[in-house]
């Protein structure tokens, strides 16, 4: 299947816009790019210790970024950034679209930069009105 080069690029433009939201953007700018019943779903670890968990609902995720922004872990003065590559995008043509990219989470401070976690965003988003919106996201390591 061809994808029309505005849904690919669109598609791509969320995670990235995702990216850069969760790293220097406002809560609520990186809120405006997610459905309202959005999941965030974190699979299970068993090397880190790390349980299976999943965050329902924009204001639940919106509680949990603002908790690790408070905590230092993420946001606009923690140090860190979430580096997106290697991005799949398969449009399935009813309004959704799968991309599947993988992760570099690192943190930059005066003794260097450090590798917090390495993984793969299995992500749905789908088309709106203004464009697209993450409709959910597995993080698996």
């Amino acid at each position: 299947m061809t994808v029309p080069a505005s849904d690919d690029s669109g598609v791509r433009n969320l995670i990235a816009s995702i990216a850069h939201a969760m790293d220097t953007g406002s809560v609520g700018e990186l809120l405006d790019l997610m459905h309202p019943e959005v999941t965030i779903s974190f699979a299970a670890n068993p090397a880190a210790g790390v349980a299976p968990s999943m965050i329902s609902g924009r204001e639940s995720v919106g509680g949990w970024v603002a908790d690790r922004r408070d905590a230092g872990a993420q946001g606009p003065s923690s140090g860190t950034r979430h580096i997106v590559s290697n991005q799949r995008v398969a449009i399935e043509g009813d309004g959704r679209a799968r991309s599947v990219a993988y992760f570099a989470y690192l943190r930059s401070d005066a003794e260097g930069v450090a590798i917090l976690a390495l993984g793969v965003y299995d992500d749905m988003a789908e088309r709106v009105d203004a464009g697209w919106i993450l409709r959910s996201r597995t993080v698996r390591s």
